[in-house]
């Protein structure tokens, strides 16, 4: 590949990297597994964060852990710096890394899919992060049915413990936004959850 290729998906990455990390309320985020619905477990306290769900597709796995490897150090990807951390590893333009440029462009790509899809809200100290997908191989618009995975993470980030005593779910989904579950319907997966201080 020519320098000047190199140089143009450089730049593609690098402008790609800085709209993903200034969406509010960014963090890198694992895909969304359909399998994964209906568990309704709380976060383990004790779960790296940089390990992948066992939830996770083989491919899906491999992906995180390959994230994880590109952060090094940093993994997680918490309060990272990621317009530096590409330029660190690409800047030069050195054709020995051209695999990881390119999967690094559509890794990007991928977790900015992942924000665009995803809403976070603050509320007094406890912080709402929900991340939905159309599935459209399991939905019949001509029959109005749109079926959706989606996985909700709560964090206490109070000192007193909280309870989830319900839920309203809407979904926005291009131009129409649906109301899934009304306001206060009761429970969440069936349960009623108390959350900690610093517990997800």
């Amino acid at each position: 590949m020519r320098p000047s290729t190199i140089k143009a998906l450089y730049k593609v990455l690098l402008r790609d990297v800085r709209k993903m990390a200034a969406a509010p309320g960014f963090r890198l985020r694992e895909s969304l597994v359909p399998e994964q619905w209906g568990h309704g477990t709380l976060y383990p306290a004790a779960r790296d964060a940089t390990s992948a769900s066992s939830y996770l597709s083989g491919e899906e796995k491999a992906r995180w852990t390959k994230l994880q490897t590109f952060l090094g150090p940093q993994k997680g990807g918490q309060d990272v710096d990621f317009v530096e951390l590409v330029r660190l590893k690409f800047r030069s333009g050195n054709p020995t890394h051209l695999d990881d440029l390119m999967w690094a462009v559509q890794e990007v790509s991928h977790q900015r899919l992942l924000a665009e899809s995803s809403s976070v809200t603050k509320t007094d100290d406890v912080l709402v992060e929900a991340t939905g997908r159309y599935l459209p191989q399991h939905s019949d618009p001509s029959a109005r049915r749109f079926r959706y995975t989606y996985r909700v993470r709560v964090l206490n980030e109070g000192v007193d413990a909280i309870r989830i005593t319900g839920r309203h779910y809407i979904f926005d989904h291009g131009n129409q936004k649906r109301e899934i579950l009304p306001r206060h319907s009761p429970q969440v997966v069936g349960l009623t959850p108390t959350i900690q201080p610093g517990m997800k």
